[in-house]
């Protein structure tokens, strides 16, 4: 009877342990992490990422990866994207994501990139090495 139930328990701890995290499609909004900021815009299926830092930003359109249906990849970019939750997203290189914790900021108005690569059916990518938090003079 003992070996019984130590096979059920040890079955069920396995079946808790492998049992993988339900993923949850990209949400759309603003996120942040110290002075990076990602915003994801989505019309119909496309999906568009703007991401700012004091370094530059980049527009891409987002696929989702045809290996992992967990993430989803950045237009010409090695940067990867995960939902954790609805007020988290992961973002980065694989090997190191770092979690953006949504904002609760509506965006009123889309850039022209932005707009440019939600209404493209091609691949979209453009960077700038520009500051975009630089005031003008």
């Amino acid at each position: 009877m003992k070996t019984g139930v130590f096979q059920i328990l040890t079955m069920l701890i396995s079946m808790t342990i492998a049992t993988p995290a339900i993923a949850l499609p990209l949400q759309q909004g603003v996120y942040s992490a110290s002075s990076n900021f990602i915003y994801i815009a989505m019309s119909g299926d496309r999906i568009c990422y703007f991401g700012a830092s004091r370094h530059g930003s980049l527009t891409a359109s987002v696929n989702p990866d045809p290996s992992n249906s967990d993430l989803y990849l950045v237009n010409g970019t090695s940067l990867v994207l995960y939902q954790e939750d609805t007020k988290t997203l992961l973002a980065g290189d694989i090997s190191n994501l770092r979690p953006f914790s949504a904002q609760a900021l509506p965006l009123t108005e889309l850039s022209p990139n932005m707009q440019q690569c939600l209404t493209s059916q091609d691949p979209y990518f453009e960077q700038s090495s520009e500051n975009p938090f630089r005031n003008p003079e």
